[in-house]
């Protein structure tokens, strides 16, 4: 597929929670998941290139059980949507619907040159929050996930598999699956870019704008060369409590397997914080070397975000700038908690005050 144009900005349903209401903009409770623009399932090597689609209430382009494919050149514009309350409103909803590229189940992906731009919001009742940390829905980003990665080729393997999938099976012991996102940009999502269950992925030279979680990386993962800034989304809080606890630019955590498979690298990266920790760690393996960390205002630079237990973290050769941050009762500029082995060495600190840091 090359050189399509897809616009849908005469899409009935643009997120209501009912029928008749669902023209009337993004709720967080809405009447149906949207659309999807573009869906390729069990195909051989498929290329997807200079592609834009954009005003799609839904997701933009999934890719699920293929392998080698490429998605390349591709721009996406208010691609988005999220059902993060349930419909009686007690509850956040078990998931969520509503990005700009996924590929799940396929090996060998190659994602480059890619962007995504979301500016849509909810529009709803003012008074209508959050049952778990009372934050209103109004006004805040509507968008799970900009790109990312999900599932190795294994999955659901009982249902139709590609051609290369033959030899496949539940007793195998390599359950993994792999992916290059290359030069992609991301701005305006609950997760800027992402990886989960058994996808192994190699980011390079990717960034994340305004976005809750620039990268949230739930399985082995690379990231290098990359940018994250959320010095102007840090103002506002995330409704979804869940992730409120684990803001951070980049998300180390781990949601499937066993501590001691997985391998994170944060590598010759620049992440900016105003407010929450440039970097939340959570459970895994865990080397963020040759970075620049800079934090403003009430920000943190490493933190340990949840009870779980991290086997390894080495923070090496790292640049770490403390700018005029504001005076607090008891400043953590880094908490490392719950680890079985850290190493932290041939650091450099910058600070820049004008006035007294304890």
């Amino acid at each position: 597929m090359e050189s399509i144009k897809i616009d849908y900005s005469r899409q009935k349903n643009q997120g209501g929670p009912t029928y008749n209401t669902m023209n009337n903009g993004a709720h967080p409770t809405p009447y149906s998941d949207g659309t999807l623009a573009i869906h390729i399932m069990y195909a051989d090597s498929p290329i997807l290139k200079d592609i834009e689609i954009s005003n799609v209430y839904g997701s933009g382009i999934c890719i699920w059980k293929c392998t080698d494919a490429i998605i390349q050149n591709v721009t996406t514009y208010n691609v988005s949507a999220n059902q993060v309350l349930s419909a009686d409103g007690k509850n956040e909803s078990v998931d969520h619907f509503g990005y700009s590229i996924w590929s799940g189940a396929s090996a060998n992906t190659k994602i480059s040159n890619c962007k995504a731009f979301n500016y849509r919001v909810y529009s709803c009742d003012p008074k209508l929050k959050s049952p778990h940390n009372n934050e209103q829905y109004d006004g805040k980003i509507c968008g799970y996930i900009g790109i990312y990665c999900e599932y190795s080729p294994i999955q659901g393997n009982k249902n139709i598999e590609s051609i290369h999938y033959e030899w496949l099976s539940d007793e195998n012991t390599d359950k993994r699956g792999y992916a290059k996102v290359i030069n992609c940009f991301v701005r305006g999502y609950t997760f800027g870019f992402k990886s989960e269950s058994l996808m192994y992925i190699h980011f390079d030279n990717c960034k994340a704008i305004y976005n809750y979680i620039g990268f949230s990386i739930q399985a082995s993962a690379l990231i290098e060369n990359c940018y994250i800034n959320g010095l102007t989304i840090d103002y506002e809080r995330c409704p979804q409590q869940g992730i409120e606890s684990q803001r951070g630019g980049v998300c180390f955590s781990w949601w499937s397997g066993e501590n001691n498979l997985h391998e994170q690298y944060l590598l010759n990266s620049y992440i900016e914080s105003r407010k929450y920790q440039c970097i939340s760690l959570g459970k895994g393996t865990v080397t963020i070397q040759h970075n620049t960390l800079r934090i403003y205002e009430s920000a943190a630079l490493i933190k340990t975000v949840t009870s779980f237990e991290l086997a390894k973290v080495k923070i090496s050769e790292n640049r770490l700038i403390i700018d005029n941050i504001k005076p607090i009762t008891s400043p953590e500029h880094i908490r490392i908690t719950n680890t079985q082995k850290l190493i932290f060495q041939r650091t450099i600190f910058i600070i820049y005050q004008t006035h007294h840091v304890n």
